[in-house]
Order: C-alpha cells, then sequence, then structure tokens
C-alpha cells in the first residue's frame, strides 16, 4: 500500500524543497495511485512558500508578483443607496447607487444589475435596471434590493433593505380660513389612541405625516382651546398620497357620555339598534351654539360608517334645547344600525354648530361595542325581567323590538330560537293583559295573543304549551269549540299537560251551555208566523232527523204535528246534554286524578254529576208540554221551560275555577 498524500511531505522546509526537485516527476502518478486530491492536500499540508512554489512553478522568488496579480483581480460593490432601514417617500423616485471597484482595465467594463424583491424575505424578484445608478419609483412596502456587480467571470452581490411610505399631508386653518399654525397631527390604529407618528403644522399650516405600515389609520388635529371639522381623517397606507385639510374653530365639548337613564352615572359599553339612551355633554364657545348633531361612528373597509340618532323629544317641533353648561339630549339608535357588521365598534361624535355658522366635533372618550347577537340577547332578557316583574307592556315592547331586529339583519335565519321565544312570550304578555281586570281592550288582545301562539305553532307544530294557550285564548273569546279541538290534540299526546282537563271540562259545560240557551231563546222569539224559523234553527242543532224534517215540507198544518215534531227535537237534546255533561266528568275526573287535593275540583264534577242524573230520571208530561206550547202558539203566557226536564236545567250553575287560576301564563315565561 502507499503511504498518505501527507507522508510526501513531512519534515523541515529544506528538505521538502529538496524532495519536491526529486519526485516532481512522480507526483502525477503518485496523486492518481493514492486517490487524493491535489488542491485539497496543497491548501492544507503544504506550507505557504512551497505552495507558491507549486503553483507558480518559480518558487519563493516570484511571491510579489503572484500578490500582484491576485489584488489585480480583486472586485468589491458597495451600496450608497438606499441606505438599510432607510424610508422612502412614495411621491419620489428612489435611488440605486452603488460603488464599485475593479482592476484599471480598459478593454473590459464592470456590469451592476440591480434586482429588486417585495417584503423582508428574499423570494422572487425582479430586475429594475444596470449601471451604478438607477431610479425607480416604488409603491409603499417593504423591499429588499441586490447589487451584482460582475467583471471576468467573477461576481461580488450586496443587498440592502428599505421601505417606501405613504405621507399624509394638507394644512390645517382657522375659522377665518387663515393658517392654523403648531397644530398637533397625531396618526394612530383605528381602535387605539397610542400615537404611532406626530407631526405639527407650520406656520403656513401645512403639515406632512407618515403613514407607518399597511392597512387603515385615524388622524386626528389637537389644539389647545380649538376643536376640529372633520374630527379625524382615516388615511391608509396602500393609497395614493392625498391632501387632507382640517378647519379649526376657537370651542370644545366636554364630559360627554351616554348612559341608558338621564340621571345615569355609569356610561354604556355597547349599543344596540333602536335602543333609547341619554347624551349629556358641556359646550365651550366663544359662539353660541344652536344645534348638535349626535353620530355614531364606525370604521369599516377602511371608510367611516356614520349612524345618526334620532332625537326623542316631548317639543311638538322637535326642537333641541341646548345649554352651554350641561346639556342632556334623549336619543334612539335607527334600526338601520341592525345591517352593521357585528364586532364593530363605534364612537360617540358629536358636532356643534354655532350661531356664526361654525362647525367642530368632538367624541365621547370610550368606544362603544356593536353585536347584534348581544342586542338580541339582551332585548329578549328585558323582555323577560319586565314580564316577570308584571310590566307586560314593557315586556312586549322588548319583544316588538326584536321582531322589528329581525326584519332587518341581514341573515335572520340566525336569530330564529329569539323570534320563537320572543313571539311566544309576547302572546302570554298579551293574553295577561286580555284577563285582568277592567280591560277595555280586550278583544284586542286576546286577537293578539292568538296571532302570537299561532306563530309559534307555525315554527314548531310539536309546542304543547303554545297549543295549550292557543286553545285558552280561543276559549275566552268564546271560540269554545276551536278550544275543544286544541285540547283533544294536546291530550292526544300527553294526556297528564297541567290543566288541559279542566279547561276542556269548561269548554265543554259552555258549549252545552250556549246550546240550551240558543234553544230557549228561539222558543222565546217565535210566534204565529216564524214558527218555520223556529224548526230550521233546531235542524241546524242537529235536533231533527230527516223524519221530522220530512214531516215539516209536507206542509202538515196540524199544529199536534208541529208539536209532536218540537216534542222530539227537545228530548234528543235532553240526551245530548246528558251526555255532553257525562263527558265533562269524565275530565273532571281525570283531573282530580292529577290534583287530588283540589276541592273545587271535586265540587264541580259532583254538581256536574247530579245534574245528568236530573236529566236521566225526570220523564217529560207530554200533555202539558202541548198545553204549554199551543200557549205561546196563542201568544199566551205559558212557563220558559215548557215543563220539560232539558229545559229546566240550569248548567251556569255548576261551580268553575277561573281560567287564571287553572293556567297562570306568567309562569310559562321562556327564557
Amino acid at each position: 500500500m502507499f503511504p498518505p498524500c501527507t507522508a510526501f511531505f513531512g519534515g523541515s522546509l529544506m528538505q521538502m524543497q529538496l524532495r519536491y526537485l526529486v519526485y516532481l516527476s512522480l507526483v502525477g502518478v503518485l496523486l492518481i495511485l493514492t486517490g487524493c486530491d491535489p488542491k485539497e492536500m496543497i491548501e492544507q499540508k503544504v506550507p505557504e512558500p512551497l505552495t507558491e512554489a507549486m503553483s507558480s512553478g518559480k518558487g519563493g522568488a516570484d511571491k510579489g508578483k503572484g500578490e500582484q496579480k491576485d489584488q489585480a483581480d480583486r472586485i468589491e460593490i458597495t451600496i450608497v443607496a438606499p441606505k438599510r432601514n432607510s424610508v422612502y417617500p412614495a411621491t419620489k423616485e428612489v435611488v440605486f447607487e452603488a460603488k464599485v471597484e475593479v482592476p484599471a482595465a480598459k478593454k473590459k467594463k464592470p456590469e451592476v444589475t440591480w434586482k429588486l424583491y417585495r417584503g423582508t424575505a428574499i423570494k422572487k424578484g425582479f430586475q429594475i435596471g444596470r449601471g451604478t445608478r438607477v431610479l425607480k419609483k416604488l409603491e409603499a412596502g417593504q423591499y429588499k434590493v441586490s447589487a451584482a456587480l460582475s467583471y471576468k467571470n467573477r461576481e461580488r452581490i450586496k443587498t440592502t433593505g428599505f421601505r417606501v411610505a405613504t405621507t399624509v399631508e394638507g394644512t390645517v386653518t382657522g375659522s377665518d380660513g387663515a393658517a392654523l399654525p403648531d397644530a398637533q397631527l397625531v396618526l394612530s390604529k383605528i381602535d387605539e389612541d397610542a400615537p404611532l407618528h406626530e407631526a405639527r403644522s407650520g406656520r403656513d399650516g401645512k403639515f406632512s405625516v407618515e403613514i407607518p405600515a399597511e392597512g387603515s389609520f385615524k388622524l386626528i388635529p389637537k389644539k389647545e382651546g380649538y376643536s376640529f371639522l372633520p374630527y379625524r381623517r382615516i388615511v391608509k397606507f396602500t393609497e395614493p398620497p392625498v391632501v387632507r385639510n382640517f378647519k379649526g374653530t376657537k370651542g370644545s365639548v366636554t364630559d360627554i357620555k351616554i348612559t341608558r337613564d338621564p340621571n345615569g352615572e355609569k356610561p354604556i359599553e355597547s349599543v344596540c339598534p333602536l335602543q333609547q339612551s341619554y347624551v349629556s355633554f358641556a359646550i365651550k364657545s366663544d359662539a353660541k351654539p344652536v344645534s348638535v348633531e349626535t353620530r355614531l361612528v364606525g370604521v369599516k373597509d377602511g371608510k367611516e360608517r356614520f349612524i345618526t340618532m334620532e332625537a326623542v323629544s316631548e317639543d311638538p317641533a322637535g326642537k333641541q334645547k341646548i345649554h352651554p353648561e350641561g346639556t342632556v339630549l334623549k336619543l334612539q339608535i335607527p334600526a338601520i344600525m341592525a345591517t352593521g357588521t357585528s364586532g364593530t365598534k363605534y364612537r360617540l361624535r358629536l358636532t356643534v354648530q354655532d350661531e356664526k355658522n361654525n362647525r367642530f366635533s368632538a367624541e365621547a372618550p370610550v368606544s362603544l361595542d356593536y353585536d347584534i347577537l348581544k342586542c338580541f340577547q339582551r332585548a329578549l332578557a328585558d323582555g323577560v325581567e319586565s314580564q316577570n316583574k308584571g310590566d307586560l307592556e314593557a315586556a312586549v315592547k322588548s319583544y316588538k323590538l326584536l321582531h322589528k331586529l329581525n326584519q332587518k339583519v341581514d341573515d335572520p335565519s340566525q336569530f330564529r330560537t329569539f323570534m320563537e321565544l320572543s313571539t311566544f312570550d309576547r302572546g302570554l304578555a298579551y293574553l295577561s293583559m286580555a284577563m285582568a281586570k277592567d280591560v277595555n281592550d280586550r278583544e284586542t288582545l286576546l286577537a293578539l295573543a292568538f296571532s302570537d301562539f299561532e306563530a309559534a305553532l307555525g315554527a314548531n307544530e310539536s309546542d304543547l304549551d303554545a297549543r295549550l294557550f292557543m286553545g285558552l285564548t280561543l276559549q275566552l273569546t268564546g271560540r269554545n269549540r276551536e278550544a275543544e279541538e286544541q285540547y283533544y290534540k294536546i291530550i292526544h299526546q300527553q294526556p297528564a299537560l297541567a290543566g288541559v282537563r279542566e279547561l276542556r271540562a269548561l269548554a265543554r259545560l259552555k258549549l252545552a251551555e250556549d246550546r240550551l240557551g240558543q234553544v230557549k231563546n228561539d222558543l222565546k222569539r217565535f210566534g204565529t208566523d216564524d214558527i218555520r224559523e223556529l224548526f230550521v234553527r233546531l235542524q241546524r242543532l242537529g235536533l231533527l232527523n230527516h223524519r221530522d224534517t220530512a214531516v215539516l215540507k209536507g206542509g202538515a198544518a196540524k199544529t199536534a204535528d208541529r208539536v209532536n215534531v218540537l216534542l222530539k227535537a227537545i228530548d234528543r237534546l235532553q240526551k245530548r246534554l246528558a251526555q255532553d255533561l257525562l263527558a265533562v266528568v269524565d275530565d273532571f275526573t281525570e283531573a282530580i286524578k292529577l290534583r287530588p287535593e283540589d276541592k273545587s275540583l271535586r265540587k264541580s264534577r259532583r254538581e256536574t254529576l247530579n245534574m245528568v242524573h236530573d236529566l236521566q230520571d225526570n220523564e217529560v208530561d207530554h200533555a202539558k208540554f202541548r198545553g204549554n206550547f199551543r200557549k205561546l202558539l196563542g201568544r199566551e203566557s205559558a212557563p220558559d221551560h215548557l215543563d220539560h226536564p232539558a229545559l229546566r236545567v240550569n248548567i251556569s250553575k255548576i261551580s268553575r275555577r277561573d281560567t287564571g287560576k287553572i293556567l297562570d301564563p306568567a309562569k310559562y315565561v321562556r327564557k
């Protein structure tokens, strides 16, 4: 085996020089056989003098000439401009300048290529020019630039970073139009007050403020004793430089606060559409203030959004009463705000106009949150709280607010649950108001309650509570047949639902009572000429069969035939009343199972059962009935009951609990 490459070059410098002369002819063969890299071997193990001799072939005597050759081939480049981390205005061209060092050669000139990269990381760039000096106008942003020097197959590259910034320029003037010097211009983020950059207006009123980064910012002018219009400007990093002017007026608006009540001390933290609030403030001005415009101002997509608050005034003329030392205005946020984006922050801005037509603005120091979901939650909670306290009108007002909001929002589907809850609760509120004593518009309230319960069932057909109160509303309206149908549907699904059995019993009692009362009234009203109408009414009540109808249609003129038809009809009434009252007894029986301690239910059941026994046990004296009926035909006096047990009963005497004690709407309020 051959020794390592380093073995050929051990020992002192003198020995290595002698060995070099002996082994020079064998170096090429040895290097190939040993597999080592000649360049690496020379650089790592051969002393510098010998390396130079091996490289040049002339030994140490030519050392000076080698150094001169390396220096002649050396090239360098330095970026003079832009300076690292420097900032340049977007209004002017950026100067790219480089200083190069190359050998003094006339035949070949050095080449400098400039390449630009957007952002802080070097990715894919683009060439912007050649030469030691290049001019280029750039958009605002962060950049890196590289300058590449090429000369005789050699290349040197240098890079640096810089920023192109947008500036805001403008003029600040006074109310007389003259320049207003030394006004402070503060640039900050939209939702923050900490300044990012500041500038002051010069003697000519002009100013220039740099925008530091991408996005939107607010620019606010300030000067002791002055207020400005506009109050602020929204400026963007990406937009071309624009002029933003401000007009200052001597005056100020202080102590701005928005609360939920006129004497409130704690400012509100959020706002909602149709919310009523009170705005208090004080004005200092050389001229008398005559009006104040109150708006909520938010920023969306780099633009201000204004919500003008509506005045709520008892003054028929709607005039504001401004007191410089302190003013309180009752205001309402318009419903149009519901179309805004949730998560937006607003500031309360007041714009004052004085008697000299000067205008200036100020803002409350605290931001107001806007979240439409929380607005729905708050309105429902307010309604429930008012309803639980017994303030039903306030509760209805809150529920109506929810419905108005739902009509304005962009996507009502996300608030469906709130609408279902508020609709049901509002129906309960209307029903409770209708059930109160001495109500003037009872029918209207019952109609509103029915509409809400019907809507609740439309949203959820299996809502048994809504169906239960819908039946109660129908029952209070006098529509007992429809109420009975609702109760039947409930019992079919949930027989043990509280109150439903007793309510159906009362509805059935009322139906039986109404049917009996109608027959009695018809008997009192008819005479010889309108006996045909009597039988028409009895037929509508289902008390005549086909044979009876045929007898009457046959034109039977005998009074006896008519009396017989009437007697059969009343007999059928007696049987129907007994059947209806037995159904009532069944309902009372089931209700007692749910509330065995309730004595009133037992009393109602007992009285109803006794009436059934009277109807079933008493026989009719037909001769006496016919005689009394002939007296009526002859317009002679006769007892109202015509001596028939069906006409002698008085269903109204059966004891019944008040429906408000059976079902208390206040206990069913949903949250």
